[in-house]
This record gives structure tokens, sequence and C-alpha cells, in this order.
């Protein structure tokens, strides 16, 4: 079954996607809604109303999961001060984990995760510490890899870059996670 997780915000680039997926019947778009604010909700609904047309159009399958109610952090701190966590339990912090089925297609490889994927991005803007080097080690699975190889990556469970996260995750409140448009008149300039 392919599933394919996304916001939503920006479905509308890709109008070619309904092709690809209508020909598939197990094929599945989820949509995690990160907030429930009304002025989240405002500017993701164009989006949900382009799937649900999909739905009735295309007969696709689309479901809405409210995301925002089981935030988890993946690191300490923010920024150059980040921080893995350091529970020294990879099985834990792997069976806890809520992206543990999500593996992520980042620069055209497969990462096991997000929070991997998106490390490098992390370390190249804030110049992460020492603590993070066994995790930008990692090696994604290449486009060239084996049906093997692409088992393996798919079968296997915990493994040492898991020791990242947190063996207990807690939950907490993610701030409304939209950014003011650059373009947004100031108070000054405004007509």
């Amino acid at each position: 079954m392919l599933r394919l997780v996304t916001n939503g915000f920006f479905v509308q680039r890709h109008p070619t996607l309904v092709e690809v997926l209508r020909d598939d019947p197990c094929a599945l778009i989820e949509v995690s809604v990160h907030h429930d604010a009304p002025e989240y909700l405002g500017k993701l609904r164009p989006n949900l109303e382009l799937l649900e047309r999909w739905v009735h159009e295309h007969g696709l399958r689309v479901l809405a999961l409210r995301s925002h109610g089981a935030w988890t952090r993946r690191y300490h701190r923010t920024g150059a001060d980040m921080q893995p966590y350091a529970d020294a339990d990879p099985r834990a912090s792997w069976e806890n984990c809520p992206a543990r089925t999500g593996a992520q297609l980042h620069e055209g490889r497969i990462w096991k995760c997000a929070p991997l994927a998106y490390l490098g991005l992390q370390h190249r803007t804030h110049c992460l510490g020492s603590a993070w080097e066994p995790y930008l080690h990692y090696k994604p699975l290449a486009p060239d890899c084996t049906e093997a190889e692409l088992g393996e990556f798919f079968d296997r469970e915990d493994e040492s870059t898991c020791a990242m996260c947190p063996a207990h995750p807690q939950n907490f409140a993610l701030p409304l996670p939209l950014r003011a448009s650059p373009f947004r008149a100031s108070p000054r300039h405004a007509a």
C-alpha cells in the first residue's frame, strides 16, 4: 500500500499527483493536521477542499489525522544548543516513536525517519555539536539498492540511530506553525 503523508499545504502544487494515485486502489493520502487554531485551519481549508474533490472525482482515499494532540520532542533545546537524548535505549525509543512506520524520502534517498532525514539541514544551519556525530553519519537507502536491501531496510526495527530520540517521550503543545508572509505590508506601509 502506498501511503502519502503530508501537511496538506502544497497539494495544489502537484496536480498530477491525482493521476499517479488514482490507479492504485490501495493508495492513501494522510493529511497531518498540525494545529487546531482557526487561522491554521482556514489556511488549510482550500487544500482539504481540493483533496475532497479528488475523492469524489477520482475515488482517491484521503484521511485527515489530528496530529497536534500527540506531539513529542525529538531532541533537547533548539538551534546550535540542540542535543540528542541520551536514554541509551534504542529499542524503547523505537517502540515509542511516532515516526517508526514513516520512512522519509529526502534528497532522492529513503531515510528511516524525518528526524534523521533533516538532521543534516539542522547541522548546516547551526553547526551542531559532537553529540550528533553518530547520527549525522547515518546512511540512507540509495535509489540503486537491490530488492533484498529494500526489504531489509523496511523490515529493520530499532537501530543505533534510534537512540537520538527519547525512550520515554513527553507530549507538548506545538505553537501555531504559520509564518508571517515576507510580503505582508508593515503597519507604516499599509494603505
